[in-house]
């Protein structure tokens, strides 16, 4: 049965692939099957494009940011990435509640990433903290971090407001299910129920059995 979900004025917490901003979950509706394709015909991109090379796939995007990084990492028993910046420390904050080591996204480039992590203080998992400064670099993130399964890496983060850049990249972790909403605060003044909040959306990975 596949769930159809339109319409919002708030978020859940929890994960989701499809609730945006301004969006209402309603009822699952039961969605009717397709009728077969006798003939599947590949569309061709226009000659143009073939020639200029001026466009490039999401897939090709991302196979170059795992190679511009080199071989992606180990897998980790847990990521939790904090869409906040990091003056707040709020990444501090959970590493005290969690014990996880904290990295800052906004002093390290993909490419230090890939060393940085390769550290054994980082084997059990960690907190990174920072927005990726553009889709480009999400996707690299996501490419150095695809050896981790998407259901021990969660994005946690707030409903933007009248923020494009941060909207865009919101929409880069929802299409993909691995964003959370950070449920009923703001980063912008960090306290005890914004980090709480934080924990629980961690509920289930080994850090926050």
């Amino acid at each position: 049965m596949a769930v159809i979900i339109t319409g919002v004025h708030s978020w859940t917490s929890g994960p989701f692939s499809a609730v945006r901003p301004g969006e209402v979950a309603q009822d699952p509706v039961e969605s009717s099957p397709r009728e077969p394709i006798d003939e599947v015909v590949p569309m061709q991109p226009p000659a143009d494009s073939q020639r200029s090379g001026s466009s490039m796939s999401s897939s090709r995007m991302r196979d170059q940011g795992a190679k511009s990084v080199g071989a992606a990492l180990a897998a980790f028993p847990q990521i939790v990435h904090v869409l906040a910046d990091p003056e707040l420390h709020l990444g501090k904050q959970l590493s005290t509640a969690t014990g996880l080591p904290v990295v800052s996204l906004e002093e390290n480039s993909i490419e230090e990433l890939a060393t940085v992590l390769s550290a054994e203080e980082f084997a059990q998992g960690f907190i990174l903290e920072g927005f990726p400064t553009d889709r480009g670099v999400a996707e690299g993130l996501d490419s150095l971090l695809s050896a981790t399964s998407p259901n021990e890496r969660r994005v946690l983060g707030w409903q933007a407001e009248k923020d494009d850049h941060q909207q865009i990249i919101l929409d880069h972790y929802i299409d993909q299910g691995l964003l959370w909403n950070v449920p009923n605060e703001s980063p912008a003044a960090p306290s005890e129920q914004v980090t709480d909040a934080l924990l629980e959306c961690m509920v289930g990975l080994p850090a926050r059995k």
